[in-house]
């Protein structure tokens, strides 16, 4: 049983207009992680340039102390990066992959957060969004509000 945080990068962690990392957001994504042991799971669009190893090792440079276990896969329509298929596909595909029995072993996603500046998810997704301000980035506000998304129970 695992709780997940999807990530997504600028807006987030790199507020619009920043030279960089605002450490104040990279500290409020590590107290997220440390009151809820939640893992990380990468949806930025850094995905489409850079591979898993160099934005997690960019993460961690950067201050972030949690584990960042994956990242969401990239789905396009019709192979064009004009037409994006909604992040919130890509998530619902990770969790479906991720949650398995193999007759020993039950892994399951039991909840999770989405911090994203975009809102470009499923319906059903929404209890589970947490709409960025891009020109803050994850504030004290975006914490407290995944806190307590993070205290509900779900059955996924």
């Amino acid at each position: 049983m695992i709780k997940i945080i999807f990530l997504d990068i600028d807006g987030v962690l790199i507020p619009i207009g920043s030279n960089g990392f605002n450490m104040r957001n990279v500290d409020n994504l590590n107290e997220l992680i440390r009151k809820t042991g939640a893992k990380i799971v990468i949806t930025s669009d850094w995905k489409r340039n850079h591979d898993f190893e160099f934005v997690k090792k960019i993460l961690f440079d950067n201050g972030v102390n949690g584990e960042i276990i994956d990242i969401t896969s990239n789905y396009t329509i019709k192979e064009s990066d004009l037409i994006k298929v909604p992040r919130g596909t890509e998530i619902e595909e990770w969790i479906k992959n991720y949650n398995s029995f193999d007759g020993e072993n039950f892994k399951a996603v039991i909840n999770y957060v989405i911090l994203d500046d975009r809102s470009d998810f499923l319906l059903h997704q929404s209890e589970h969004f947490v709409k960025i301000d891009p020109t803050k980035g994850l504030d004290g506000k975006s914490l407290k509000e995944s806190i307590e998304i993070f205290k509900k129970e779900y059955i996924l």
